[in-house]
């Protein structure tokens, strides 16, 4: 591989801004920044 477009997270298999999408709904506050 030579290089890796958009998310890292999402291209390893984490969607962390559909995580932290889903964890707001409930109240929980998080602090991920890219």
């Amino acid at each position: 591989m030579e290089k890796v477009e958009g998310d890292f997270f999402n291209v390893v298999g984490l969607p962390i801004e559909k995580l932290k999408k889903m964890l707001r709904k409930f109240g929980v506050k998080t602090s991920y920044r890219r």
